[in-house]
């Protein structure tokens, strides 16, 4: 799955962001850049999570759907 791995570097990316790190570089970005204003760090944070979950999810985006569906076996019939 080429797109999974696509997602997990772009998580490893957004991780780095939210740290504050150059994510080509690997440096401390400066003090003063965007990278560090507290509202947009927050929100690379809430990204990486939301990249998490799809990760886990297998590259889907929502609930996994389940394969088939129980049967209902008379016990509240």
């Amino acid at each position: 799955m080429e797109d999974l791995s696509i997602l997990k570097r772009a998580k490893e990316y957004i991780d780095k962001l939210a740290r504050g790190i150059n994510p080509l570089t690997d440096e401390d970005a400066e003090d003063d850049t965007l990278v560090n204003n507290v509202r947009i760090t927050r929100c690379f944070f809430y990204i990486s999570d939301v990249l998490g979950k799809v990760i886990e999810n297998g590259g889907e985006i929502g609930k996994k759907k389940r394969a088939e569906k129980v049967e209902k076996v008379g016990l509240f019939e």
